[in-house]
Order: C-alpha cells, then sequence, then structure tokens
C-alpha cells in the first residue's frame, strides 16, 4: 500500500477530530424561544404600565384591574405585550399594545372575551 503525505495528515486530522468534542450548553426548555416569536412573560413595570395604558384607552379608567394574566412578549422593533386583563366591572379583556422604540405605548388589539 502507497501512503502519501496526504494520506498521513488525512487521518491525523481525523484522529484529532475524534477526539474533540462539542461543549454541552444546558437550556431550560422554558427559556427557549425563537427569535421574534410570542414567548411567556412575567409581570414587570412594563406590563403594568402597558395594562394601565390599555385601560384607558378602552375608557375605563374608573375601574381597577384586578388581573392581569397569560402575559407573553414578543421583541420587534420595540416590544409586544399581549395578556388577559380582568377590570372590576368584571369585564375581560384579550389585549395587544405595542411599546415602539420612543417609548409610547400603542393599544393594537382589545378584545372583549366575555358578555
Amino acid at each position: 500500500m502507497y501512503i502519501t503525505s496526504i494520506n498521513i495528515t488525512f487521518i491525523i486530522l481525523l484522529i484529532t477530530l475524534a477526539g474533540c468534542q462539542t461543549p454541552s450548553v444546558t437550556t431550560k426548555k422554558s427559556e427557549l424561544h425563537l427569535a421574534g416569536g410570542w414567548y411567556a412573560a412575567e409581570m414587570n413595570e412594563d406590563v403594568k404600565q402597558a395594562a394601565l395604558f390599555a385601560r384607558k384607552e378602552l375608557n375605563k379608567e374608573q375601574y381597577n384591574i384586578q388581573a392581569i394574566e397569560d402575559i407573553q412578549q414578543q421583541i420587534v422593533a420595540g416590544i409586544n405585550y399581549q395578556f388577559t386583563m380582568l377590570l372590576a366591572d368584571k369585564s375581560t379583556y384579550h389585549i395587544t399594545v405595542y411599546y415602539d422604540l420612543e417609548k409610547q405605548f400603542h393599544l393594537v388589539q382589545s378584545t372583549r372575551i366575555n358578555e
């Protein structure tokens, strides 16, 4: 068998690569989300401000917010917040609020989900 320097180099490269391992990275499945996709979010001051803004836009300022649930957010050119909001008059809304790069809120969608 005829062994050339190219064959020897190739064999050494294969042996070297066989010894290499990709470092493992452990990430909780709940922390994974697609870029630009919706993902679960925690209650924070921005979500509270988005809810207060939505309440004002719905002309429901006289009613306290009883609960904010099912919070999600989406990173775009700014942030979209989506949540369910229960008011003291027992009305419930599915809300989407956009927070733009100039730090202004915009009500994108409000759907009353109870009659």
